[in-house]
């Protein structure tokens, strides 16, 4: 009895000491974490996606076997960065940062679940924290000044490598191990604070804008964008990768009563959305009815429409047009969308919840659900896979990615059906031709029947009209 009495007053006092942590300021708590532990019942779906594979950044993933090879790159990014300032050591720099403990709290308050025991060490969390930023600030920086390291621009041209080196090179050609370091600095649980970067920099004199160079790295250019976006720093670098992911479009999270087969046979045209010219935003996602009716000799030759339809439909069928960004299909789409997702629905307080990319996996998923699906939109330029990905795997990766999807917000958009899609579905014109298309469209002796129908119809009408037109 002694036992579990103790026992429970032992768990009075965890109880007790949580209360009142929470209870000073339990907003502020709260919303000051943004690097998180991905849960057991996220991780056992593919544990792999969450695992950085070739760097480790911040504390989560430090010291693990395999990873040790990059931190040779991370100490000569430090030396390389130490280079360009005035007799400032090592231990100058961490002094910076340790002697800044309000900074210190700031940074360590980021990490939602307890670091192992291992960084309580001031001295080695701040280094640590020194040691990453430095090697993404050069990373970003050597990515930045490729058009720049053979002139006398000093502040980039400072920064420039060796043009063989392996992780730091200016060549925008990046092969090797520097695709894998793209990915991994991605993970929800590969993060530091953005702070950290931002100090850094300003610590050596340099002024640059850390978002437009996480954008930059990562190809998030867009023709509505401006040069410099002036918006607030982000939290760490897959906060503003998603971000970057998110710069055009007004998608609500809507969805699709059909899958995308089944909305081509009902009269919807896909068109790549114009706002990107390199990797797509996820928002940039909208439908556009058509006003007019299709006139003679304005027939719309698009991919994929059936010469049935174009003769059996041209007149009374109305049109919409559903515009898609561009969607690559590789081996870093699995981990970048699960990581996007997570940071997601783990982030409280961010956006008020707006689960942008998951609404946008989730209107995928909807899409895609065979393989004509697959080939419909490859053939509109809207999906793109690698050789490996076959049209089946490609269905069962959205059908895996979203098993589990949750999607939380106020309820009012987020799955529910576009009316504009669903009203032109429903016309009657373009039911007859999605149900044309379904039963018949690939049958050929329906094929042969039909041609001959028209044939003998075709015939028997202008023998007809040549016999009245002899006898007048």
């Amino acid at each position: 009895m002694d036992g579990i009495e103790e026992s429970r007053s032992a768990e009075d006092l965890v109880k007790e000491s949580l209360l009142e942590r929470f209870q000073q300021n339990p907003k502020q708590e709260w919303n000051q974490k943004s690097i998180y532990r991905i849960p057991c019942s996220m991780r056992d779906l593919n544990n792999k996606a969450y695992q950085p594979r070739v760097v480790s950044i911040g504390p989560y993933h430090n010291g693990n076997q395999h990873l040790r090879p990059m931190e040779e790159h991370k100490y000569r990014a430090l030396r390389h960065l130490l280079a360009h300032t005035h007799n400032i050591t090592v231990e100058d720099l961490v002094a910076y940062f340790k002697n800044d403990q309000q900074f210190m709290e700031k940074v360590m308050v980021s990490y939602s679940t307890p670091i192992d025991s291992q960084w309580k060490d001031t001295d080695a969390f701040t280094f640590l924290m020194v040691l990453d930023g430095c090697f993404l600030l050069e990373l970003f920086l050597s990515s930045n000044s490729a058009r720049s390291c053979e002139t006398d621009y000093r502040s980039v041209s400072d920064w420039c490598y060796d043009d063989d080196d392996p992780i730091f090179s200016a060549h925008v050609e990046r092969r090797g191990v520097v695709p894998y370091v793209k990915l991994d600095i991605l993970l929800v649980e590969n993060q530091i604070p953005l702070i950290v970067m931002e100090k850094l920099a300003s610590f050596v004199g340099l002024e640059a804008n850390l978002n437009d160079l996480i954008r930059s790295f990562y190809g998030c250019r867009y023709r509505e964008q401006d040069e410099t976006l002036k918006d607030p720093p982000g939290l760490h670098v897959l906060e503003v990768y998603r971000k970057g992911r998110l710069l055009v479009g007004e998608y609500t999270g809507w969805t699709v009563p059909k899958s995308a087969k089944e909305l081509e046979e009902h009269g919807v045209r896909f068109i790549r959305s114009s706002g990107d010219i390199g990797i797509g935003s996820f928002k940039d996602v909208s439908f556009k009815t058509g006003r007019k009716r299709n006139k003679l000799g304005k027939l719309h030759d698009l991919p994929g429409s059936s010469l049935s339809r174009k003769i059996l439909f041209p007149f009374w069928v109305l049109h919409g047009d559903l515009h898609l960004p561009l969607l690559i299909i590789n081996e870093t789409t699995e981990s970048i969308l699960l990581n996007l997702m997570a940071f997601e629905l783990l982030h409280l307080g961010i956006e008020e919840r707006d689960m942008a990319v998951t609404r946008y996996v989730f209107l995928m998923s909807s899409l895609i659900r065979s393989e004509g699906d697959v080939r419909c939109l490859r053939n509109y330029s809207i999906l793109f896979s690698s050789p490996e990905k076959s049209d089946g795997s490609v269905v069962r990766f959205f059908a895996w990615i979203t098993r589990n999807l949750v999607v939380t917000d106020d309820g009012r958009t987020t799955g529910t059906v576009n009316q504009e899609v669903l009203e032109l579905c429903r016309k009657k014109a373009n039911r007859l031709q999605g149900s044309w298309a379904y039963h018949y469209e690939s049958d050929i002796r329906t094929w042969v029947v039909t041609l001959a129908i028209s044939y003998t119809l075709g015939f028997s009408l202008i023998n007809a009209l040549f016999n009245v037109i002899r006898h007048t």
